[in-house]
């Protein structure tokens, strides 16, 4: 995205109505080894280009830049050695219509993951001019096609 190396996913409010003030957040679930010898299944969370948004009522797409900051920054996500096991995403509102707190929380295994690919554009406008979101492609990914070929 824009150049540089992302992690992305992306959520979507299917429930028709507002989610206000809406949050997410994004943990990398790895086995590490201490310097003396321990396991440890380390929680590191992920610096995300938006963890907010004032309202969500569509889609939102979630990413994390993959630079000499991010956790993720040198991991071969493809080899096992690498001792990722996943990531843990949060999403946390207010639904606007039943006046409560919405939680969610999803776990994105290593299988789930797809380099080099983006998702396929799911929002299309209509004849009266309402958008609409087709949750038949919401999963669909293709292949990014390089800025420079």
């Amino acid at each position: 995205m824009n150049g540089k190396d992302v992690l992305m996913f992306r959520v979507g409010n299917a429930r028709g109505n507002e989610v206000v003030d809406a949050s997410v957040s994004v943990s990398l679930l790895r086995d590490e080894l201490s310097p003396e010898g321990h396991h440890f299944r380390r929680i590191h969370p992920l610096e995300l280009s938006r963890s907010r948004s004032p309202l969500f009522t569509m889609t939102w797409s979630v990413m994390h830049e993959i630079d000499e900051a991010s956790p993720l920054f040198g991991i071969d996500l493809e080899d096992p050695a690498s001792g990722v096991m996943g990531f843990i995403a949060t999403l946390k509102g207010h639904d606007g219509t039943y006046g409560q707190t919405t939680y969610v929380r999803h776990i994105y295994r290593l299988e789930d993951l797809k380099a080099g690919h983006r998702f396929v554009d799911v929002i299309s406008e209509l004849p009266d001019g309402r958008l609409m979101i087709d949750y038949a492609l919401f999963h669909r990914t293709e292949e990014e096609r390089s800025a420079l070929a």
